[in-house]
């Protein structure tokens, strides 16, 4: 990394160049790389990266460099690279007994790793690799819920609502 601005210790900030500038930012990048595609291989997260990368050698030509590698990691493109293959699945979870959204619904994949959680508005939305699943709906207080036949497609997103239905209730005594 070449005059990056970053906190200093005691307290400000100053530019700082150097690997340990640049080991962290492209770290995270990986970081975002494998959350939006957790089973991309190593090899390809480099080659992603190199790929993705802005030049920015001062010579003008592209490609590798001595002063610069492959240039600037690109998060945004590197991320996108990774996607591919992948689709949304988005929707919202309500209560079925009154249509309310439910907060906090876990919505996930049994058959792998991928889940997500809806908002205060029961929105929701994750991507998972282009093919067809189950997907359980769940929430304290609500009986679970799973759909089957939900068709992801690659760069589409698939809506699915769901309303779960609450809990039976009972009172213990004793």
């Amino acid at each position: 990394g070449s005059d990056i601005w970053s906190a200093q210790p005691g307290g400000g900030y100053q530019f700082l160049s150097g690997t340990s500038m640049a080991g962290p930012h492209v770290a995270g990048v990986v970081a975002l790389m494998r959350a939006a595609n957790p089973n991309v291989d190593v090899n390809t997260i480099k080659q992603v990266l190199m790929d993705t990368a802005y030049e920015i050698g001062s010579d003008g030509s592209p490609g590798e460099d001595n002063t610069f590698g492959h240039g600037m990691v690109d998060a945004y493109e590197a991320v996108l690279a990774v996607m591919s293959g992948y689709g949304s699945l988005e929707g919202t979870v309500s209560d079925a007994s009154n249509g309310n959204p439910i907060d906090g619904a876990l919505i996930s994949n049994p058959a792998g790793s991928q889940q997500s959680s809806s908002n205060a508005s029961g929105d929701y939305a994750m991507f998972l690799p282009a093919d067809t699943y189950s997907i359980e709906y769940s929430a304290f207080g609500y009986t679970a819920q799973t759909v089957s036949g939900i068709v992801i497609v690659d760069n589409a997103t698939t809506t699915q609502n769901v309303s779960l239905s609450p809990a039976p209730s009972a009172m213990l005594f004793g």
